[in-house]
């Protein structure tokens, strides 16, 4: 939203003055428009600005000239092209449009700017930057801005300006300081300030008017922003999106003498990025204030202006560019979408408009659909295909994206996209012999200084630094302004440790870039590392005047004060940082012993004798392993992050042990957590050996149903045998608190599949910070509390704890083991009052929402039938997966934002099928539950942690619950681990615990009907026919949709159990999601039978159940058998016997009957034909160990029905 307010008084918003005849299209500007689009759709970028260069020299439009200059810069992407670009922008100065058009002046000058920064030219760009008139400002941040509300808050009074003035910030105090804009004319504040994230800041300056009149504020932004002179507001938008510079003209009407220009601006994806100049209107020279203020308005520079202002295709062409060009699509929203649709199909404008609505397009899927319709008129759009290539390689699609190289290959015209594709393709693959050789092919196409980036990040990845850093050098030399190039050549030389390197480029860097200060902290760690803690001294505080809270900075300089043993100065600077870095918990500690503090858990801290716990270990040497230690120090602070500690020594005691302990985990949420201080070493004998190698590794699943959003650090663990000692540390920082609102909960799992000898659990907390604690069955007796100073300790140390047996099916490990929870919320009710804060403002329907409820549903509608149809439709346009913003993985993301980007998690789902139920006349809740395989939710405890899933709760038909999250399944069909769980159903105000089962669901019931006909010879041909209903109906029409995929998984299914198999003639019947699934097959099976004399002998059932090995081989149980949900298959057989042959013996019909467990075999022979219908039933989820034995005998009884023979004898 952006709005721009009447100015009264000596102020006024005037629209700039249209110049006649813009964007007037003549027939050689259109000619000349498709031969340019028609070379760059080739990727023959040079012959396309060959094109843009003669065009734009005898161009006579100026908006037509400046939307060319836009393109000129799009295509200058390599280094070969900044002196071709410098040539053309010569040449088009010499346009007599030139020399009377202000704004075409401009531009043209932030062109060639922007070339002679990539080429390192300080001196001409500072000039161009000075003659265009960026300001500079005083800047005040940060301020708290997640929210347009947070934002609409105002925290200074305008009027009243001591630039010494302290200021309660986001975090700390912070006070007025100067901002000067970089070589480019742009003030980058995510530069500055490394806290800017969901932030604001003001930038205030005065601005002296020589000469009464009209003045245009030129000005680029990323987030949201308000202008005011003079404490009225001239201009507020409330969208975020990209930027670039002068992007806004803001015409205003000032009288002679001082004015107080205050900008108040927002971050977005780009970061806080603001450019401002004021300049003296040539159009106009009135002299006094004009009257009609009130219809007067902000404009965006000329040539999107004039394009907004027809609707022609061409404007319409040129507004979806430029929108995208300029950054100027708000997040979430794509404007070029909207211009882009409204141009017909089968022009190349149309396909040019295609391709940049697909590049402007976040969601991958959408992305690709709009490349393919570009190249679909023509098949020489080799850069929308070289897109799609690169999109395939980036996503891991190798099978897909190879053909597509290929296809760009045999086009013959691109000899660099191929070569460059085929790189990374390798790059992607680990290939990099291949790699190396394709990337010296790039030095023979015309953008050689490539060839030198691929053979870098070839040799990066082979840890082959030297030549990486040789590469890049070359290629830095080239494009002295690429920020990538210098990040990769900085990385290189630290992987060389050539200190000295890095001080030269990173000095080269800084004089190009004054507004880096992440650059200047890696110079100041260089220098001190070649030339001593003083001689970064001055690199820290030239950097601190231009950012004074910047908390990195802060920090080297707290740690170099330190090594030069001025610990009070040092303690003055880590205290600034820890103020501005209230989740550093590290540098809390750090602070903390350099002010010599005592370490309130260090009295806690295990400090034994590990040989005397190995000796106790010898009491235990028939087991497997034994953990000797199992210690967690856990420090909360008062906004609910948290530091942990956690300690495991591990001794091997058997050979059959080494497999499970190979490799250590480190589990974290990489939203909310970081991993350090890790340590891991294996002593054998007198011997010790650190392990020093790590990897990571993903635990999310893309296309996970759930909400986690977990990685791993993997430390590979080798020398183990039996008698080996690992001790295995690591601390775990969780910077959430802030978004967690002080939230904390954790749960600490006493016991383990292993023995531990010692267990030691601690957590401190302040004192005015509640913290609960919740024992379940450990006896209270043994948690020891105590109040040290202001904090107070939770602490126990257990010994002996046995382990529990591992059995098949069993429970999830909850269920079995006592467990400890600290939470912060004392009662169900005041989580639940929480979890409704991280809902606030996320339930919106928007405007696309709403037109989409209009065409799905009718006002005749039964409220079931609405539930119906929102439901296919949420799970036909909503693709799952597993990305978290947020509070690892609790709250949900708006529902428009879900609806519009077409993905979300399951708490995005859910959420989003209630808003639009609710819009629809339906009650409907989010609610939270703990799947099934998770074991059961202890209610008693008011501890997130419990939940993993979210469902949406319907409020009608008795209640029942929709799980958006899995393909191709109807709203009847809730998957079995989310079936007769306990939900926790947040309502508007209040909450209820209800079970999750519902008669609305469809049963689970698998029916199987097979004819078989036998042949004399034993072959037989199988005709298969499968139903399926209820939980296991969804997982079946997903694995339909390939056929070719299905034919081959069937065939490799039946050739597993009888070689030589083949599968043919599959018929899918039942597809529908509100219907059952149906499918048939046939199978020639070649060796069925067993021929003996004049017999044919063979099991009744084709493939055995396997419940009696699969659950039932231990004569006891420890634990209760566990299923994930009840289940009833129907296997119907139907035999046709052989001309010749009859039945010899026919198995007799039997039952077992239990109340929990029931299967029937009915063997019957009529016309030549054995028919045998089999029904199992399991009624229950679980089986206790005194039911354990009667199910023995129930899975022996189907083992046994299924391994009798039919006997067939030929007649005589």
């Amino acid at each position: 939203m952006v709005k721009a307010f009447p100015f009264i008084l000596s102020l006024a918003i005037l629209a700039a003055t249209a110049m006649p005849g813009q964007f007037a299209w003549t027939q050689t500007a259109e000619t000349r428009e498709e031969a340019y689009l028609l070379h760059k759709a080739r990727c023959d970028y040079n012959g396309a600005l060959d094109i843009l260069g003669d065009w734009s020299v005898q161009e006579k439009n100026a908006d037509i000239l400046e939307l060319n200059l836009f393109r000129i810069m799009e295509l200058a992407k390599y280094p070969e092209q900044f002196d071709t670009v410098m040539s053309i922008l010569d040449r088009i100065s010499e346009n007599p449009l030139m020399g009377n058009t202000l704004f075409l002046q401009e531009r043209l000058l932030l062109c060639r700017q922007d070339i002679l920064l990539r080429k390192g030219n300080i001196r001409e760009a500072r000039r161009i930057r000075d003659s265009l008139g960026y300001l500079d400002f005083n800047l005040l941040g940060p301020f708290p801005a997640r929210n347009s509300d947070e934002f609409d808050k105002d925290y200074i009074d305008e009027k009243s300006y001591v630039p010494s003035m302290e200021i309660k910030g986001k975090t700390d105090l912070i006070s007025w300081f100067g901002a000067v804009p970089d070589l480019s004319g742009a003030i980058n504040i995510g530069e500055l300030c490394p806290d800017s994230g969901d932030s604001y800041f003001y930038l205030r300056r005065e601005v002296n008017i020589t000469k009464t009149g009209l003045y245009d504020i030129v000005l680029g932004k990323s987030g949201f922003c308000d202008i005011k002179i003079d404490g009225m507001t001239i201009y507020s938008s409330r969208e975020k999106h990209g930027f670039s510079r002068d992007q806004y003209v803001i015409t205003v009407f000032l009288r002679e003498g001082s004015h107080r220009l205050i900008i108040k601006t927002g971050d977005s994806r780009d970061g806080i990025v603001v450019s401002c100049r004021l300049r003296k209107r040539s159009d106009n020279p009135q002299e006094t204030d004009p009257g009609d203020a009130s219809s007067r308005r902000w404009t965006y520079f000329p040539a999107l202006r004039e394009a907004l202002n027809k609707d022609d295709k061409r404007s319409l062409f040129t507004a979806a560019y430029l929108y995208y060009l300029t950054g100027l699509n708000p997040d979430g929203v794509s404007v070029t979408a909207e211009y882009a649709s409204r141009i017909s199909a089968g022009s190349l404008l149309y396909q040019a408009a295609s391709y940049y609505r697909g590049m402007a397009e976040s969601v991958p899927d959408e992305k690709e659909k709009y490349l393919r319709i570009a190249r679909s008129g023509d098949g020489d759009n080799l850069e929308a295909l070289s897109e799609i290539t690169a999109m395939k390689i980036r996503h891991h699609f190798f099978y897909e994206a190879w053909p597509l190289i290929e296809e760009l290959e045999r086009h013959g015209r691109s000899m660099y996209s191929v070569m460059a594709l085929k790189t990374d393709f390798f790059l992607e693959k680990k290939w990099h012999r291949d790699a190396l050789k394709t990337a010296d092919l790039i030095q023979n196409t015309a953008y050689s200084s490539q060839s030198h980036l691929y053979r870098a990040r070839i040799y990066m990845d082979q840890d082959n630094y030297r030549d990486a850093a040789a590469s890049l050098e070359i290629l830095l030399s080239l494009d002295r302004g690429n920020r990538t190039y210098q990040r990769l050549l900085i990385g290189a030389y630290n992987g060389m440790s050539d200190m000295l390197a890095i001080v030269r480029t990173a000095s080269a860097w800084t004089a190009l870039h004054p507004n880096d200060m992440d650059m200047f902290i890696i110079l100041s760690k260089a220098v001190k590392t070649t030339q001593g803690d003083q001689a970064a001294l001055p690199y820290l505080t030239a950097a601190l005047k231009r950012s004074p809270y910047n908390k990195n900075i802060l920090h080297q300089l707290g740690l170099v004060y330190h090594a030069m043993n001025k610990r009070n100065t040092a303690l003055y600077y880590l205290r600034l940082s820890a103020a501005h870095d209230p989740d550093n918990h590290a540098l809390k500690q750090y602070i903390a012993l350099l002010a010599g503090e005592e370490d309130h858990l260090l009295p806690y801290r295990w400090t034994g004798d590990i040989n005397e716990l190995e000796n106790r270990s010898l009491h235990y040497a028939d087991e497997k392993a034994v953990y000797l230690l199992s210690e967690t120090m856990i420090r909360v602070q008062h906004d609910g992050s948290f530091e942990k500690n956690e300690r495991r020594i591990i001794k091997i005691l058997n050979d059959e042990a080494i497999d499970s302990f190979r490799n250590q985990y480190i589990i974290y949420e990489p939203e909310t957590e970081a991993v350090g201080q890790v340590k891991c070493t294996v002593t054998n004998g007198p011997n010790s050996i650190e392990m020093s190698e790590r990897y990571g590794k993903s635990l999310s699943d893309p296309e996970s149903r759930l909400y986690y959003n977990l990685e791993a650090i993997i430390l590979p663990v080798t020398n183990l045998r039996r008698g080996s000692v690992i001790d295995f540390s690591y601390t775990i920082k969780n910077r959430g608190g802030r978004e967690y609102k002080n939230y904390f909960g954790e749960k600490i799992t006493i016991g383990s599949q292993y023995r531990i000898l010692q267990m030691n659990v601690t957590l401190s907390h302040p004192g005015d910070k509640d913290i609960y604690l919740h024992t379940g069955s450990i006896d209270r007796t043994k948690i020891l509390t105590h109040r040290q100073g202001s904090h107070i300790i939770f602490h126990t140390t257990l010994s002996d704890i046995a382990p529990y047996k591992r059995e098949t099916a069993m429970p999830n490990e909850s269920q079995i083991l006592p467990v400890l929870y600290f939470t912060s919320q004392p009662s169900w009710n005041t989580l639940t009052e929480f979890y409704r804060s991280l809902l606030k403002n996320k339930s919106i329907v928007s405007d696309e929402m709403k037109n989409a409820l209009k065409k799905i549903i009718r006002p005749e509608d039964s409220p079931v039938e609405k539930t119906r149809k929102i439901f296919n439709h949420v799970t036909d346009e909503i693709r799952y997966v597993g990305f978290e913003l947020g509070l690892g993985g609790i709250q949900p993301r708006s529902t428009d934002q879900t609806y519009h980007s077409r993905m979300g998690d399951c708490k995005d789902v859910s959420l989003l099928l209630a808003a639009m139920l609710r819009q629809a006349g339906v009650p409907a809740h989010i609610a939270l539950v703990r799947t099934r395989d998770r074991g059961t939710a202890n209610l008693d405890v008011p501890f997130l942690g419990e939940f993993n899933h979210a469902l949406c709760y319907v409020d009608i038909e008795g209640g029942f619950f929709l799980d958006g999250t899995v393909d191709n399944t109807g709203y009847r069909e809730l998957p079995s681990d989310d079936r007769h769980v306990s939900g926790l159903v947040i309502f508007d105000t209040g909450y209820r615990f209800i079970d999750t089962g519902s008669s609305i669901y469809e049963n689970t019931i698998d029916t199987v009907t097979n004819s078989v006909t036998i042949n004399s010879d034993g072959s037989v041909m199988l005709e298969r026919e499968l139903e399926k209903k209820g939980a296991s109906a969804s997982s079946a029409r997903q694995s339909l949709k390939n056929r070719d995929e299905k034919l081959k998984s069937l065939n490799e299914y039946w050739n597993d159990h009888f070689p030589g198999a083949r599968v043919s003639s599959l018929d899918i019947q039942g597809m529908d999601r509100d219907e059952p699934v149906l499918y048939r097959y046939k199978v020639a099976i070649p060796s069925l039978m067993h021929i003996e004399n004049d017999e044919i002998i063979f099991r009744p059932f084709l493939v055995a159940s396997s419940y009696y090995s699969n659950y039932a081989m231990i004569k006891t149980r420890q634990h209760p058998l566990v299923f994930s949900d009840k289940w009833e298959t129907l296997e119907n057989l139907t035999y046709v016997l052989p001309p010749d042959y009859s039945v010899n013996y026919l198995p007799e019909s039997e039952s077992f009957n239990h109340e929990k467990f029931t299967a029937t075999y009915r063997y019957s022979l009529s016309d030549k034909k054995i028919v045998i219908q089999a029904r199992i039933c399991v009624k229950t989820r679980s089986i206790g160990q005194e039911e354990y034995e009667a199910f023995r005998n129930f899975t022996r009884f189907i083992d046994r029905k299924e391994m009798e023979r039919i006997v067939l004898e030929k007649k005589p």
